[in-house]
């Protein structure tokens, strides 16, 4: 009996190390969760379960301590079970990436408007020189914070998966569809937020958001500067009591947060072409 008990321990003692490891796992996106959590169930149920109800067949007098452990190893089951399907729905993925996509697409759509716009205007000799360059110049910063914006895209893009190179074109669009572990949520939080090896981008972002609203409020009459303000805000209290950043891009997925760099290149270049109509 003995000889039972000991195997009891041991089988109770490897099943709950590899299911906390598989936990640990989980919580920090690492891969290899999915195997542990899968195979402690398989040991629970195949050796673990099995070896209680024997012993607790053989030991008459302690029954009901038995069928107690059995009962709260069932529970652990249950949680094991809930912890391994723990994961974003995939019809949420699948929303969100249409999303993102369409973000991307927009903005396409407006910056070549905008450059349409501005080619047709630089041919009129009946426009203001001063208007025109500084529609000029703003186009310039627009089209370097939008590269830039996408610059961050690709960067979680390649530290989610190494496979999602294979979703990037050589001019830096991405195909959503060829994208890998929409889901996780470590690589927004390494390069938005860094890590004790290196600063994130997070700051940078912040100052060239910042700095593109004030030269557009230069810029915009009064009746634009409230549309700037509302669309470019990056107070550093956000509602709930949250940083910017934080609430942006904390405990998001990869997939959130193309959503939300995505919806700032829709944002500065719908805010280049207002800004384009004002001056010309």
């Amino acid at each position: 009996e003995k000889r039972v008990n000991k195997t009891l321990y041991v089988t109770g003692g490897i099943t709950g190390f590899i299911f906390i490891t598989g936990v640990l796992f989980k919580i920090m996106h690492w891969p290899g969760a999915g195997i542990a959590l899968t195979f402690s169930v398989l040991l629970t149920v195949a050796v673990f379960i099995p070896i209680l109800v024997i012993n607790a067949l053989k030991d008459k007098e302690n029954q009901v301590q038995s069928f107690s452990i059995l009962i709260f190893v069932l529970s652990f089951m249950a949680v094991n079970i809930m912890v391994f399907a723990l994961r974003v729905s995939k019809n949420v993925l699948t929303s969100m990436r249409v999303s993102t996509q369409d973000n991307m697409m927009t903005s396409r759509v407006l910056e070549s408007g905008n450059t349409l716009f501005l080619n047709e205007a630089n041919m009129d000799s009946t426009l203001s020189p001063d208007r025109l360059g500084q529609a000029n110049f703003i186009h310039e910063q627009t089209d370097a914070l939008d590269n830039y914006l996408q610059e961050i895209m690709v960067d979680i893009l390649l530290a989610t998966h190494e496979d999602n190179r294979l979703a990037i074109a050589e001019d830096g669009s991405i195909d959503l569809g060829l994208v890998k572990d929409l889901d996780v949520h470590k690589s927004t939080e390494l390069i938005i937020f860094g890590s004790q090896l290196e600063i994130g981008e997070g700051p940078d972002l912040l100052n060239s958001l910042k700095t593109h609203r004030h030269l557009l409020l230069v810029l915009a009459g009064p009746e634009l500067d409230v549309v700037i303000n509302e669309l470019l805000d990056t107070g550093e209290q956000a509602p709930y009591g949250l940083p910017w950043l934080q609430q942006s891009f904390a405990q998001s997925p990869m997939i959130a947060a193309m959503i939300s760099l995505s919806n700032l290149q829709f944002k500065i270049q719908f805010l280049e072409g207002e800004l384009l109509k004002e001056l010309l």
